[in-house]
């Protein structure tokens, strides 16, 4: 049962999201999922650092997070575009521009983490890959000149190339993974979007607020959920880039 759950987790994970989107959660838990998330992650994170080993399970696990990550948010803007947060700013006691200040800091954080993720680690996981492809036959014929000459067993020469393959195999899950946070990280600036634009249509249609005041109403709750959402991963992508460099120095 184990194993097959390990096997299995990213095919458990998807249909997380996707559930998220008809069955909607109360802010409460969904704010204690926000927190366990973060603790799973940086939990991730101190193994990873602590460890002089690469760890075989991490492209699996990084994207269990992400997917999950994924459906918190998707959940969240429900409760954001139907007004149901509990976390926002009143209008009538708020400073006026005070949803000027969010967005600055919400686009500016999103900016940032979208640097980090995508354009730092996603190339980093991308090299390394096709270095460890490139690498491999040279690896592989090196170990049979060792079996040729009579250096090594065959018994040895076969634990060597399994190692050299499940390098490969690592670093290949790696670099999907990176791209697969740097998918997420684009999502997550949709949703940031759709939630600032969708609960300033919503509060104007349906509340009839003003634009001003709608503004204020979402964007604090928008804010709020793109730091915990954009904190994971980035923590992500410290993973991947630590797990890199563990890699490196071990070879």
């Amino acid at each position: 049962m184990y194993k097959f759950i390990v096997k299995h987790i990213v095919t458990i994970a998807s249909i997380f999201p996707v559930a998220l989107l008809f069955i909607p959660l109360p802010e409460l838990a969904l704010n204690i999922a926000y927190i366990l998330l973060w603790g799973l992650c940086m939990f991730l994170m101190a193994i990873v650092r602590s460890s002089n080993e690469k760890l075989l399970p991490l492209p699996r696990m990084i994207l269990f997070l992400s997917l999950a990550i994924l459906g918190i948010e998707i959940s969240y803007t429900r409760i954001i575009l139907t007004y149901e947060m509990h976390i926002r700013m009143n209008p009538e006691t708020c400073f006026k521009f005070m949803y000027i200040i969010n967005i600055i800091v919400a686009v500016t954080l999103l900016g940032l983490s979208y640097h980090f993720v995508i354009k730092r680690g996603t190339k980093a996981a991308e090299v390394t890959a096709r270095f460890a492809l490139d690498t491999m036959n040279q690896r592989l014929f090196d170990i049979d000149n060792k079996l040729n000459t009579g250096e090594i067993t065959e018994e040895e020469a076969e634990q060597q190339k399994e190692k050299v393959r499940q390098d490969i195999d690592f670093f290949c899950n790696l670099d999907g993974s990176s791209r697969f946070l740097a998918g997420n990280m684009k999502a997550l600036i949709f949703i940031y979007v759709l939630s600032i634009v969708g609960g300033c249509l919503y509060g104007v249609l349906k509340n009839a607020y003003s634009i001003q005041d709608a503004l204020n109403i979402v964007s604090l709750p928008a804010l709020l959920s793109t730091i915990c959402g954009s904190m994971c991963i980035t923590i992500l992508a410290s993973c991947v880039s630590y797990s890199l460099m563990n890699a490196k120095e071990s070879q």
